[in-house]
């Protein structure tokens, strides 16, 4: 039921909205404030604790705002008064989400004070907005997983590409909290983690901590992202001066995990099945950033990184070096690859920084 009245009550103000605001009726139909109010209702009796969804809220108050913008004077009160209480929720969070024209009035903090069409105060039980939402003034509302959420958002929005590591921490404690909170095997669930995986790993390209990262990948998987972010780990592990304090002895492990062992072809792993100097053949066209490919290229596997770390996320996320026959290097899903006859001898150089192949 609340679904539907959502939709019917965000229906309402989107078609007067994108009408340039020119048909009331949409709005002031008796029916819209029907739907309106049961719409609170059944979002308040769903939540003990008095949590309304962000969405609900986000709906009334503009429903509201769009009547007091579209009724005389002297009887447009009552729907500013109740815009105003759910349109604080709103600001406490992110004051972009309201109106210009309110901005004022919560900096002052008078709010409270907002009169309904009688010219009693939104403070006191008898007002309007106290008569037909009751709890619409109460913190409690602004509480649930979406509103965490909502307020990570906005406070990385804020902080920009360079957050400090206190909005990150506090970021990722409101969206710890927004993922435990919604329903499991929930689309908003799944959105929830992937945003919070997301900020682990910014948090793990600031610190270093393999913690980050870890937790991360056990909420939303993303081997490429995960190769990506240890190989620049491996970048930072070069640095071994002390001048900063001892070397932590986690640096020990990764560094382990990420170290490329030299090593000729066939002493190298495979990486599902595809060992290096196989010689391959694309199902697909190949479009890439630098290079374009139709079907039928052919090419010779490389396994150019030995690392453990490597070798895993390769095969996890079936990702493999391919020296095309015209001497460029591309990187493919292994889905769109075919083995052919032949291999071939794959030879690098001393500084392992050129590699060339001698097909039979």
């Amino acid at each position: 039921m609340e679904k539907a009245l959502l939709d019917a009550v965000q229906g309402r103000f989107t078609a007067f909205a994108e009408g340039g605001w020119s048909d009331p009726s949409l709005v002031l139909a008796d029916e819209a404030t029907d739907q309106a109010h049961a719409l609170w209702a059944a979002a308040v009796a769903e939540s003990p604790a008095g949590a309304v969804p962000f969405e609900v809220v986000h709906a009334l108050a503009w429903l509201h705002w769009s009547r007091y913008y579209v009724l005389p004077d002297g009887q447009d009160r009552n729907d500013l008064q109740v815009a105003t209480a759910l349109f604080t929720h709103l600001y406490r969070i992110d004051p972009q989400l309201v109106p210009e024209e309110l901005l004022e009035v919560f900096t002052a903090g008078s709010e409270h004070a907002m009169e309904d069409n009688a010219g009693i105060p939104a403070l006191f039980p008898a007002s309007y907005v106290g008569q037909r939402y009751p709890s619409a003034r109460t913190r409690a509302v602004a509480e649930g997983p979406d509103w965490w959420e909502q307020r990570a958002t906005t406070m990385l929005r804020d902080a920009g590409t360079d957050a400090e590591a206190a909005d990150l921490d506090a970021a990722i404690d409101l969206l710890r909290q927004a993922y435990a909170g919604y329903p499991a095997d929930s689309g908003e669930r799944r959105r929830c983690g992937a945003h919070l995986a997301g900020v682990l790993r910014r948090r793990f390209e600031r610190t270093g901590e393999r913690a980050n990262l870890d937790e991360a990948d056990s909420i939303d998987p993303d081997p490429v992202q995960r190769m990506t972010l240890l190989n620049f780990a491996d970048d930072a592990l070069q640095f071994q001066s002390t001048q900063f304090g001892p070397r932590p002895p986690e640096w020990d492990k990764l560094e382990a995990d990420l170290r490329n062992v030299p090593m000729p072809s066939a002493k190298k792993p495979d990486i599902n099945g595809f060992r290096e100097g196989q010689r391959v053949r694309l199902r697909t066209d190949y479009l890439g950033t630098s290079a374009t490919y139709h079907r039928g290229h052919e090419g010779t596997v490389l396994i150019t990184d030995t690392s453990p770390a490597q070798i895993r996320l390769g095969r996890e996320a079936d990702m493999h070096e391919i020296l095309m026959d015209d001497g460029r290097i591309i990187v493919v899903g292994g889905a769109i690859l075919e083995k052919i006859r032949g291999r071939a001898q794959v030879v690098y150089s001393e500084d392992g920084d050129q590699v060339r192949v001698i097909r039979a």
